[in-house]
């Protein structure tokens, strides 16, 4: 072969050689990078799916959790035996309310719903902290449809410990009120 002939090839193959070396980067730019970039994306999608999984699996386990409190609750319902009294009786639910030194003790207004009437009660009462836990204990057992939304305490101290003022902010839970009748 002559000097020619190879020089003639290495002409030939030098262009060649770029358009295969261009041919190969448009070929990774158009076709493996995006490959590449949809597996990146493929990976952190796939991350926040267990993420979410993992999310899903806590929110069924705490609802898992709140439906045996509530299975609980209900079963604890279940066995209390209370009678629901109706707003008439109001006189009745004050003077059983008057286990303490009362000073004062009024009825408030009445919010009637479907599902029961609520009366609210202000009492007003003179005497130790013993007495006064003591009596929200008792309420809690003697009137279970009776419940305490406020309570302020005040003392002086010179008067003693025995001579301390409670005010007690309490609703109560009676029945429905009953719906007239149609005519």
């Amino acid at each position: 072969m002559s000097k020619d002939s190879g020089g003639g090839l290495l002409r030939i193959d030098a262009p060649a050689l770029g358009v295969a070396v261009l041919l190969t980067g448009l070929a990774f730019m158009g076709a493996v990078r995006p490959i590449l970039a949809s597996r990146a994306r493929a990976s952190e999608v796939l991350t926040e799916l267990d993420d979410a999984v993992a999310a899903v699996r806590r929110v069924r386990a705490d609802r898992a959790d709140l439906e045996v409190a509530a299975s609980a609750m209900r079963r604890e319902l279940d066995g209390r035996t209370w009678k629901v009294e109706p707003v008439s009786e109001l006189n009745q639910r004050l003077a059983g309310l008057t286990t303490l030194t009362i000073s004062q003790l009024t009825p408030g207004t009445t919010t009637p719903t479907a599902r029961y009437t609520a009366v609210a009660m202000r009492l007003t009462a003179r005497g130790s902290f013993g007495a006064f836990s003591s009596f929200i204990s008792r309420l809690r057992g003697a009137f279970p449809d009776t419940g305490v939304v406020g309570l302020r305490a005040s003392a002086n101290p010179e008067r003693g410990a025995a001579d301390a003022e409670c005010a007690v902010e309490l609703v109560w839970f009676a029945a429905p009120a009953p719906v007239p009748a149609k005519k």
